[in-house]
């Protein structure tokens, strides 16, 4: 199952390179994200279901192969004609950020989480989704910024980004003072 996850993430990369000569390439970026989802998803159940779960291993492959995924999803979209390739990198780097902010509570707290605002990587795969079939229909118009040509697209994915940003933030100070007061 964590290779089909991975092996979805190549499709959902392959779609979004692909889309550049026809924008139906979409639909396999989409299924990509679907079975990338599944096998994300399905990995550990069904280890577990079986009783030849491992936790530490388990753990560090699933999480592994999640941030080469995210790379290869995070990077298709950046060289998709719809979203700048540097916006899609912020995008990315927060996500990234967010991942590894989890990773550290974990090594800390015990305890994994996943979501922040109730946004998780379903979440995230979900709205990539919608995103391309709106994409598929409709080529939203470039507006001229400060930053430059951007499309709505990109408008919404950098404020994404400085609510990852902010929601990072926040939780790094929470988190920090909690530590300091149970570390007393």
């Amino acid at each position: 199952m964590t290779l089909a996850g991975l092996f979805g993430a190549l499709l959902a990369f392959t779609g979004y390179v692909l889309c550049r000569s026809y924008s139906v390439y979409l639909l396999l970026a989409s299924f990509g994200l679907g079975l990338n989802w599944l096998g994300d998803s399905l990995d550990g159940t069904l280890a577990r279901t079986r009783h030849i779960e491992r936790p530490r291993y388990g753990f560090f492959l699933d999480h592994s192969t999640d941030i080469v995924s995210q790379v290869l999803i995070g990077l298709g979209l950046g060289i998709s004609p719809f979203v700048r390739f540097d916006v899609a990198c912020l995008a990315l780097v927060a996500y990234l950020a967010l991942a590894a902010l989890s990773f550290v509570k974990k090594s800390v707290s015990g305890s994994l989480q996943i979501a922040y605002l109730n946004i998780g990587p379903t979440e995230t795969r979900c709205a990539l989704i919608c995103l391309n079939t709106v994409l598929l229909w409709y080529r939203p118009q470039p507006i001229m910024t400060l930053l430059g040509s951007l499309s709505p697209v990109d408008i919404g994915i950098l404020g994404t980004c400085l609510c990852a940003s902010m929601v990072f933030t926040v939780t790094v100070f929470r988190e920090a003072r909690k530590l300091s007061l149970d570390d007393r």
